[in-house]
């Protein structure tokens, strides 16, 4: 639009506002009469905090009205591309180095890297980053990828050194199953080198920026009461729904010995000294290529999933022995391929652990277990939350899960149903957008913590046909934060046609009152809207003498740290000001620089914590030591960092880091 035409558009709005009044909020219309239309609209654009409805409306006014608004408020789709793609970001360079050649089209990507270091995860999204330096300026190509599957391992290989030696150096080869094909080709290492690895392309790590705010319109779940604290909203998804999967406490393949008898109608499950009590339902056999299983303590082969039925071929007792009643089965030949024996003798109180896949779709896990003699369990609601006689949570995005009961329960006798969801993979082509750069189910988040949520409702009221001017006219709802008149055609009545008792909930009509160019029966439109912050409300417990005992003492590092480095007993908490670190906010800042970095590093050793941020350099750091095996290297070899996504606004994030090592 140009500035010509959006002066004259302004103007022309500004002039006759209270044709289109009614479309805006009354904060609004407030803001307009004190400090005028231009100025309001510049208010709103940068503070927000309001909800302003744009009418399609077919005259030419409602037009121009439609397209200054549009362009103070809305964005195309072309407009936002760049932020949805933004959605994920790189970073750092990654622990794995591409070896050999990867042509555009395939699946999987093959990299080495040092075994000790961390294995990549499913589901987690990397970037691939070329060096083109075909032109005398160098160049630089991205595409993403994230892992749908990964296998790895430990391999041998013979590294030639100037003097014409050979020395063997170990690498963990992972070769890993991507959601797209590579859209180019990739010339990586053609042989694994000891040190880092000068390639041309380099897998980077990413992070989630989400620095992009996005706004949508949810339909609410439930009906809303005054006082209540949360809202429902109605979601749609696509996913699969794969099989049930059941926790076996024990799966490893075991051979059974039999001692031959006369008879040879029976033999028991025990091994040794093992002893117990078989848990039913949970017990499988295989014979000679043939697959037994146990339900309610009867033996089956031939089993039909779909019927529940099969061909009895014995049964499994309480003692745990098996008796045979099919005289073609070879004992010598049986072996127990999955079972949970109930030892009374063990019980817990609390377990934790993680489902086999992720995510899990919600309120599809249940937990069961034995207790006093008798199956107990505990079902997650649509929040997390377990209930029954099993009590706890499961985090669905990850599968972790943590359960309690009180009376205990009998530790090998724990298992779960959950249904395990995955999400289709969306076409780029189609979307317009690289969906590698997007969460796995393509979706971003409309609701944060901290942002703001407009509650609203409409009801719609028949006013009638005939009207006279001054007429008062009751409204169906008081305390109305908007209200507007449609004819039966749809089109707004002007607002110069009636004024509006927002609290009383009354509409007077002007006089004298026209109505020509409208059509009978009139429809009042009354909104209620509430805006509320999206900030969970927590109870915290009072923290009383929580430094009670402790020396709190002002000293150099250089001091302090010699005076109990001895002490086994000594856990190092490090939060320096790092050589990359602003140093001008510090009062003296001149007394930390890198000497006094690396002085510092000489003198760690475990067990310590350090505190960083992707504004330090301290992980690339450790980094560096173990890759080049720098003096002293061994102290830090091993450590675990632990990483969290901060948020300072919309627009600035990054990532706070914990290293430790005991």
């Amino acid at each position: 639009m140009s500035t010509f035409f959006r002066q004259t558009a302004q103007a022309m709005i500004a002039k006759h506002i209270d044709r289109f009044a009614h479309l805006l909020p009354a904060s609004v219309t407030s803001l307009i009469t004190v400090a005028g239309f231009e100025a309001a609209l510049v208010l709103v654009k940068h503070l927000g905090g309001t909800v302003m409805p744009v009418g399609q409306n077919k005259t030419k006014q409602g037009k121009v009205l439609h397209a200054v608004l549009s362009e103070y408020y809305g964005e195309t789709r072309q407009d936002i591309m760049p932020r949805i793609k933004a959605y994920s970001v790189p970073t750092i360079e990654g622990r794995m180095t591409m070896i050999g050649k990867h042509l555009a089209g395939v699946r999987l990507i093959q990299a080495y890297q040092r075994i000790e270091a961390p294995l990549p995860k499913v589901g987690e999204r990397y970037c691939l980053q070329f060096e083109d330096k075909s032109n005398a300026q160098t160049a630089y190509r991205y595409e993403y990828f994230r892992i749908a599957d990964l296998s790895h391992e430990v391999r041998t290989f013979e590294v030639p050194m100037p003097n014409g030696d050979v020395r063997e150096i170990q690498r963990r080869v992972v070769k890993m199953e991507i959601t797209n094909p590579l859209a180019n080709d990739y010339e990586g290492v053609k042989y694994p080198q000891e040190g880092y690895a000068q390639t041309a392309v380099r897998i980077l790590e990413t992070q989630v920026a989400d620095s992009a705010a996005y706004y949508g319109v949810k339909p609410v779940k439930t009906e809303l009461k005054r006082g209540d604290l949360t809202v429902a909203v109605t979601g749609v998804s696509v996913y699969i729904d794969q099989a049930a999967a059941s926790r076996i406490a024990d799966t490893a393949v075991r051979t059974v010995s039999v001692t031959e008898t006369p008879s040879n109608l029976s033999v028991s499950i025990y091994n040794g000294t093992q002893g117990g009590t078989p848990v039913f339902n949970t017990w499988a056999f295989e014979i000679g290529g043939v697959k037994i299983i146990e339900r309610n303590g009867t033996l089956y082969r031939n089993w039909d999933y779909a019927k529940g039925t099969g061909e009895a071929v014995g049964r499994l007792t309480d003692g745990g022995e098996i008796t045979f009643t099919a005289e073609n089965l070879d004992f010598a030949a049986l072996k127990i391929t999955a079972g949970i024996l109930a030892k009374n003798t063990e019980r817990v109180y609390a377990y934790a652990g993680r489902t086999e896949a992720a995510p899990v779709k919600p309120e599809s896990f249940t937990v069961y277990a034995v207790a006093n003699g008798q199956t107990v369990s505990g079902r997650a609601d649509a929040d997390g939350h377990i209930t029954g006689g099993i009590t706890g949570s499961i985090h669905y995005e990850t599968g972790f899960y943590q359960i309690a009961a009180s009376d205990g329960l009998i530790a090998e006798t724990l298992r779960y149903n959950a249904v395990t969801q995955d999400h289709i993979p969306l076409g780029s082509s189609i979307i317009g957008i690289d969906s590698v750069r997007l969460p796995a189910d393509g979706r971003v988040p409309i609701f944060r913590k901290g942002d703001m949520v407009v509650i609203g409702n409409r009801l719609k009221q028949d006013l009638g046909q005939t009207f006279t001017g001054g007429q008062t006219v009751a409204l169906a709802r008081q305390n109305l934060d908007r209200a507007c008149l449609l004819d039966a055609q749809g089109k707004h009545v002007s607002a110069e046609k009636y004024s509006i008792d927002l609290a009383a909930g009354k509409l007077t009509f002007a006089e004298p009152l026209s109505l020509a160019g409208y059509t009978l029966p009139l429809t009042a439109v009354l909104a209620w809207e509430t805006m509320y912050n999206c900030i969970s409300l927590s109870d915290y417990p009072e923290a009383q003498d929580y430094l009670q005992g402790v020396e709190i003492v002002s000293q150099s590092y250089r001091e302090l740290i010699p005076q109990h480095i001895g002490n086994p007993r000594t856990l190092l908490v490090l939060d320096p000001p790092y050589v990359c670190t602003q140093q001008g906010n510090y009062r003296k800042a001149a007394y930390f620089g890198m000497v006094e970095f690396l002085r510092l590093m000489a003198m760690v050793r475990p067990p310590f914590i350090f505190f960083s941020s992707t504004r330090s350099e301290l992980p690339a750091y450790l980094d560096l030591v173990a890759e080049l095996r720098l003096p002293g290297w061994e102290r830090f070899a091993g450590s675990q960092t632990l990483t969290v996504s901060s948020t300072i606004n919309r627009n600035s994030s990054y990532d706070d880091h914990l290293i430790y090592k005991f």
